[in-house]
């Protein structure tokens, strides 16, 4: 698969600066106290506005191009805005003194400039890569095959992401200097780029079909979508991003100190992980000919999906935890967000196509992502901050989550 390269990178580019923060907060003067790095935070997740800005962009542009140049374009911006972001830091680890950042009074005017560009790098790197995925989802989609099929290729393209996700803290543990580290996720692009030279790539996308889409306004887009779907992208994200952050005051309940706390959490994250990329690799794709087989619908497998959702968080709810039951909540959990993603992208492309680019549509999806995961951040912070039982909230999520894959599947069967 072309895009393979594309979507480990976007993944390992997500997770890896996050594991190396530390060492950039020592390097760019914003010394080893947590408390000290809200510049710093602003200054690296710059990616993330641009990359829901960007989506849209990139969909609309994949419907009326051609994808094998658009790929290439977005390769080299994406390894651009990574190779710059990384020279400015060779330069400061080189000699180039920046003041500490700590002190507001004593930033210099040269200190404001460089994190300004390692900003607009950042912000540059969320915007090209933007257009991984719905390049990847809109090649796999081509060809009209079965429900199945269908919903197994955009699985694997998911378990792609989760995989670089995965890997990216991993790859910190290598024995490399940190620029080295940072650079990684521009080289695995490189290898894309290798792919793609010995691979033909369809060119001009939906415009070969006679029943072909015009481009829509963004905006436009929105309206015409399922709003089931999107909300269902919403609340799944959202979940995502609530339970990695609802791990922590479970751990802490049970008595263990901060250090044994952060190496439990590691532990969780991989644990979370590694059933995430089992489940889209090989668990789901063998269920789900099995289950449509079965039950002759294409609702049965993801409400199956949305229930073990909500199996996991009634779990959560428990007032007794432990780790078994903390293990097994997290394994329904993670077995839904493995295969709801793909479930609602199939149907919303099944859909609109007629309406709407696929490539529109995937972009718009890439979108609502992003604003599940900062939506899911906020609420899980203001809770916190409150003191109050995140399980509930989650609890009632899945189940509107439920009612909105139901929504979505209910006018077809197979």
């Amino acid at each position: 698969m072309p895009n393979s390269m594309q979507l480990i990178a976007l993944g390992v580019n997500q997770t890896l600066l996050i594991a190396l923060l530390p060492q950039l907060a020592v390097l760019l003067g914003f010394g080893h106290n947590p408390e000290d790095w809200g510049l710093l935070l602003l200054v690296m997740n710059a990616n993330l506005p641009s990359y829901w800005l960007a989506s849209g962009w990139w969909g609309k542009k994949i419907t009326c191009g051609d994808t094998n140049q658009i790929s290439k374009q977005a390769n080299y911006g994406f390894i651009l805005s990574i190779s710059l972001f990384v020279t400015l830091l060779l330069l400061i680890e080189n000699g180039l003194e920046l003041p500490q950042a700590t002190n507001t009074d004593s930033m210099s005017l040269l200190n404001t400039l460089l994190l300004t560009v390692l900003a607009l790098c950042r912000f540059a790197s969320g915007a090209f890569a933007s257009a991984f995925l719905p390049l990847a989802q809109t090649n796999i989609t081509q060809t009209p095959e079965a429900y199945e099929t269908n919903i197994s290729k955009l699985s694997h393209l998911s378990s792609l992401i989760t995989l670089g996700r995965f890997i990216g803290p991993i790859l910190v543990l290598l024995p490399f200097p940190l620029v080295l580290h940072l650079i990684i996720p521009a080289l695995l692009i490189l290898v894309s780029l290798i792919q793609k030279s010995r691979t033909t790539i369809i060119q001009s996308n939906e415009a070969q079909n006679a029943s072909v889409a015009t481009a829509q306004k963004q905006i436009q887009v929105f309206k015409l979508l399922s709003k089931p779907g999107l909300t269902a992208a919403l609340l799944t994200t959202s979940m995502v991003a609530m339970t990695q952050l609802v791990l922590l005051p479970f751990i802490a309940k049970f008595g263990y100190t901060e250090k044994q706390a952060s190496h439990y959490y590691a532990q969780l994250m991989i644990y979370l992980s590694v059933f995430v990329i089992a489940s889209q690799r090989w668990l789901l794709p063998y269920l789900i000919p099995k289950i449509a087989q079965l039950t002759k619908s294409q609702t049965a497998y993801p409400l199956l999906l949305s229930l073990c959702l909500i199996l996991g968080t009634v779990l959560l709810c428990l007032p007794q935890q432990n780790w078994p039951t903390l293990l097994l909540a997290l394994a329904c959990i993670a077995i839904a967000i493995a295969g709801l993603p793909a479930c609602y992208t199939h149907q919303l492309f099944e859909q609109h196509h007629i309406q709407i680019p696929r490539a529109q549509i995937s972009a718009a999806i890439a979108q609502v992502h992003t604003l599940g995961h900062l939506l899911g951040t906020a609420v899980t912070a203001a809770l916190l901050a409150q003191n109050l039982n995140i399980a509930h909230v989650q609890l009632a999520l899945a189940t509107l989550l439920l009612f909105c894959i139901y929504a979505l599947f209910q006018k077809h069967t197979i």
